[in-house]
């Protein structure tokens, strides 16, 4: 529901398309929820935790529940 929330860096550069709800769903994930887009996860790709996982490397998955907030001015 919705539409994914770009981080500045990103959407000062284009609009959100249909790419963003899989690009932004973060690795970490054992569910969807988050409303918060998870940079810290994006230069994992599905190779790169292949190669982790062949190195021995655990990886383990968190749920993280980020509500859209809301301002105060």
């Amino acid at each position: 529901m919705g539409a994914p929330p770009l981080p500045p860096y990103i959407a000062s550069k284009r609009a959100s398309d249909d790419r963003d709800t899989a690009d932004y769903q973060t690795m970490f994930a054992v569910k969807e929820g988050a409303v918060a887009a998870p940079t810290a996860g994006l230069h994992f790709t599905p190779e790169l935790e292949s190669s982790l996982k062949a190195k021995g490397i655990d990886l383990h998955r968190v749920t993280l529940h980020v509500g859209a907030g809301r301002s105060c001015r």
